[in-house]
């Protein structure tokens, strides 16, 4: 069994260091601040998700159909800055999976997509098996591994004050295939201005 782990950090060109962190729990010691969300129909519960001692980690209870799954937090941003977000991630042959960051001001919905239709903008696609089929296996920054076509990737500038909805989602056939993975972990998830 192989895993893809996901260790998101938020990159800022020249605050980096400097910056403040703005997601509460970024570094997922519990669940406080985050809400699991299923992008499936109701009746499709074949993957989960476990917040606990500083993983997020995405498993799949049946190998029946595809899975997608994410988890979503707040953050209050400012109109007239530009964010910018990154993830450092590590994964061996992936197969039929993808992996993307998405922000908005609308609320997720259990059992719903979330996309552009629910007025949110893809913040970044950190892999791809379709689109970024050559990248396979990985280790380093996402917005390095060529997968987001953003020119920068993961960087959004605020137009609008207030509450937006932080969510990264994933999604995958098999994740027990025997050519990836059973689980997805994430850790220490942090945007910064």
């Amino acid at each position: 069994m192989k895993k893809i782990t996901l260790l998101i950090i938020s990159v800022f060109a020249t605050s980096y260091v400097f910056a403040q962190n703005l997601i509460t729990n970024g570094t997922f010691d519990d669940a406080t601040g985050w809400t699991v969300v299923n992008h499936n129909d109701a009746s499709n519960m074949f993957g989960s998700v476990t917040i606990a001692g500083g993983n997020v980690t995405f498993s799949e209870t049946s190998n029946v159909e595809w899975k997608h799954m994410g988890i979503y937090t707040t953050v209050d941003l400012e109109a007239g800055n530009i964010y910018q977000f990154d993830m450092d991630m590590a994964f061996t042959n992936i197969n039929n999976a993808w992996g993307e960051v998405w922000i908005g001001q609308t609320e997720p919905i259990q059992n719903d997509d979330y996309n552009g239709d629910d007025g949110a903008t893809t913040l970044m696609r950190a892999f791809h098996f379709w689109d970024c089929g050559s990248t396979l296996t990985y280790d380093g920054l996402a917005s390095a591994a060529g997968c987001d076509p953003g020119t920068p990737p993961n960087q959004i500038e605020i137009t609008t004050s207030g509450t937006y909805y932080l969510i990264f989602r994933t999604g995958r056939n098999l994740w027990h295939n025997r050519r990836c993975c059973r689980q997805f972990f994430i850790n220490k998830y942090n945007i910064k201005q």
